[in-house]
């Protein structure tokens, strides 16, 4: 083979290795650069998430909650040590200031505690002070139910003082499904497991007819069922026969009363406001200030027409609120399709836009509502005490509740949708 031959392989050859190693080098930095985006989203999400449990952290107790917020502190440390440090240049050093005194807030109860000299005859002269914020321990109490039993003498029957109030409670459930627009949500209660002792998640589910935003003068009444766990099945037992709107939230276990052709769905503008809050709250953006504050203004007309006829309020829905939805979905769109699939504003916004129809349900009907109202809709959740003036009653087993607000107490609640429900920035 003569040199020149030769000189031409070794050159193909070295060419062929170079090659194969900048493709190697391309796939390492395709990998590399796949890992930094999943940490960054990674990131993103938990810090949205240590947002929400940081604002609702002073309204619970329960220490699974601190437990929770430190787990995510600690794991969220340690995934931006892992990132990479930009080389910035070291900012000019800025003039001390002193620190302002912020004083506790005054509705606080204050103990006093004096720390005297040991001794010595002294005239006082005035006196330092300084304050600091302390926790009283939990307290923990058993409350006792005791439900007597009665022998009936005319029948000889057993009974208990909630089983005489089953009929109401039936009746209550049987008016309830008759409405065109019921409201529903759950929320998790505890429930204590006696075999093993220890404390079980079970859900108590709300259903409440309430139609006064629209003008209407009949006393709402809610219904409640506790189930010992979340399958969609509840819902679908206990409103088999309804045939109306369902007002309630994103939940799957909905979708096959949806599918059956007699129940249409309504979802809650609060729901979809808040995915936009947490991350808002998190990290602030042109985007989601100016998302927030369309929803605000949709909140705004409905105060005006709240209590007005149907008709009122579908009229200045038509000619007020569409407009303002057509422009806020144009924007949702436009933002989503600049947005990772993966990020957590892209997976707020499709949270929204994947049920728009059902989120612009109220624009043709006025008896509808823009929200769920949920403060109204479960008593005893997120901290909220029971309404006032609603009568309640539990079967024996302690699984069924209904409840009817007297006229009186009807007149004087106030209506869904107040302006304590509705979004604040």
């Amino acid at each position: 083979m003569s040199d020149s031959l030769l000189l031409a392989s070794n050159k193909d050859a070295r060419i062929a290795s170079l090659e194969a190693l900048l493709a190697e080098r391309d796939a390492f930095l395709a990998e590399a650069k796949a890992e930094l985006l999943h940490r960054d989203l990674l990131i993103e999400t938990m810090r949205v998430q240590l947002a929400r449990l940081r604002r609702i952290q002073f309204g619970a107790s329960s220490e699974k909650l601190f437990q929770e917020i430190a787990q995510l502190e600690l794991a969220l440390e340690e995934l931006e040590a892992a990132a990479p440090v930009a080389q910035v240049s070291p900012a000019p050093p800025k003039s001390e200031r002193p620190t302002p005194v912020r004083a506790l807030p005054d509705h606080l109860p204050r103990e006093d505690v004096i720390a005297e000299p040991l001794s010595g005859t002294l005239r006082k002269l005035g006196e330092d002070s300084a304050e600091q914020l302390d926790v009283a321990p939990v307290q923990w109490r058993v409350v006792r139910t005791i439900r007597p039993k009665y022998s009936c003498r005319s029948c000889d029957q057993i009974v208990q003082a909630s089983a005489l109030l089953d009929p109401i409670i039936s009746r209550i459930r049987e008016e309830g499904l008759k409405a065109s627009k019921i409201h529903t949500d759950d929320t998790p209660v505890p429930v204590l497991d006696l075999g093993r002792g220890k404390t079980a998640t079970g859900r108590l589910w709300t259903y409440v007819v309430d139609d006064r935003a629209s003008g209407a003068t009949t006393p709402p009444l809610a219904w409640y069922r506790f189930t010992p766990d979340r399958t969609g099945a509840h819902p679908q037992k206990e409103l088999a026969s309804f045939k109306g709107h369902l007002q309630a939230d994103a939940y799957a276990g909905y979708d096959k009363l949806y599918q059956s052709g007699h129940v249409t769905e309504v979802a809650c503008w609060a729901h979809f406001r808040r995915k936009i809050f947490d991350i808002h709250k998190s990290r602030p953006t042109t985007l989601t200030a100016d998302i927030l504050d369309r929803i605000a203004a949709l909140y705004a007309i409905e105060a005006e027409v709240r209590g007005a006829p149907p008709g009122v309020r579908q009229k200045a829905r038509q000619e007020r609120t569409r407009p303002l939805i057509a422009e806020l979905r144009k924007i949702l769109d436009d933002t989503h399709r600049r947005l990772s699939p993966k990020s957590v504003m892209a997976l707020a916004i499709a949270y929204g836009t994947k049920r728009w129809t059902a989120l612009t349900q109220f624009l043709n009907n006025g008896s509808l509502e823009v929200d769920n109202s949920e403060h109204r809709l479960m008593p005893g959740a997120s901290g909220d005490a029971q309404p006032p003036n609603v009568p309640c009653a539990v079967s024996p087993s302690g699984v069924k509740t209904g409840c009817s607000p007297d006229q009186r107490s009807a007149a004087n609640a106030p209506p869904p949708s107040t302006p304590s429900s509705r979004p604040a920035k």
